[in-house]
């Protein structure tokens, strides 16, 4: 797979840090991470439990970065979105996140984990 066709160029200008990884879940997409406010995901289904094991996994990874880093980012959005403006900037500690539910990665905004 060519990484080209898949919006890095684009995406890679929504981070300040250099090092970019693309996190999947099980689902083979992103799609597990997006949830709207009344914490119903987003693909109209309901959350379960491997949908809440792979927000714990993208957040115990979140929180090894942190070991070798003091700021991990992350930025979601949709496929083929890659090019459009982020829409803001958040700074969330992983381990507050870790103690919700539900974690929800807001779309198209600039996430900067800290401890």
């Amino acid at each position: 797979m060519d990484v080209a066709d898949h919006g890095l160029a684009e995406v890679k200008r929504h981070f300040t840090q250099t090092h970019i990884v693309y996190a999947g879940a099980h689902t083979g997409c992103s799609c597990v991470f997006f949830w709207d406010e009344g914490g119903v995901l987003v693909e109209m289904r309901e959350f379960d439990e491997e949908d809440k094991v792979c927000t714990k996994d993208l957040l115990r990874y979140l929180a090894e970065a942190l070991k070798a880093n003091k700021v991990v980012e992350a930025y979601g959005c949709w496929e083929g979105d890659w090019a459009l403006a982020h829409q803001g900037e958040q700074t969330v500690s992983v381990a507050e996140a870790m103690k919700q539910e539900k974690f929800m990665l807001p779309e198209r905004v600039r996430v900067r984990f800290v401890e």
